[in-house]
């Protein structure tokens, strides 16, 4: 008997996006940290507006507590809350640091018009919306940050471009 993985909903649903994550894979900032020519002004401020988005983001994560139907699904989203806090922001301040950003500066940069829609718009949809909408925000978050990495390795990059990747990796937190 063959040994066969049911397709997930979630596999489905990055199925059916397949031509927007190449458009994604494709765009110019993620193939300059690829090949190494993303300026470094460029990086550090990202870096910031990222921070600034990860504050918003985690209120997903308390939102999906509220929202949850058991005690597990309020466990997973407390301890993913916990991680991004604790975790994944406090190596966004020591990377950034690096680069002369102090943690004072992140915490008080002004979101950019994008960044302030990006995270506005999700944080209306998981406080007006069910549990399922609120996944549908954290999803694509997610799944960016993980096929961005492997599209960037998939490309020919200088150790330059290797040096980028391995700033991308601190500030996902997939090394």
């Amino acid at each position: 008997m063959e040994n066969t993985k049911l397709e997930t909903f979630s596999d489905r649903l990055h199925a059916r996006a397949k031509e927007i994550w190449k458009r994604n894979h494709s765009h110019p900032f993620v193939q300059a940290i690829g090949n190494g020519t993303l300026p470094e002004k460029k990086f550090a401020y990202y870096l910031k507006q990222d921070y600034i988005y990860l504050m918003d983001y985690s209120k997903l994560f308390a939102l999906g507590v509220i929202k949850a139907h058991n005690i597990e699904t309020m466990a997973k989203f407390a301890s993913i809350l916990n991680e991004t806090l604790q975790v994944e922001m406090d190596i966004h301040r020591h990377y950034a640091s690096e680069f002369g950003i102090s943690s004072k500066e992140l915490e008080e940069t002004e979101p950019t018009p994008t960044t302030l829609a990006y995270t506005g718009y999700m944080l209306n949809a998981a406080q007006h919306g069910t549990l399922a909408d609120l996944l549908a925000c954290l999803l694509p978050c997610a799944w960016d940050y993980y096929e961005n990495r492997f599209a960037i390795k998939r490309t020919k990059w200088s150790s330059i471009g290797k040096q980028s990747l391995r700033r991308l990796d601190k500030v996902l937190f997939i090394s």
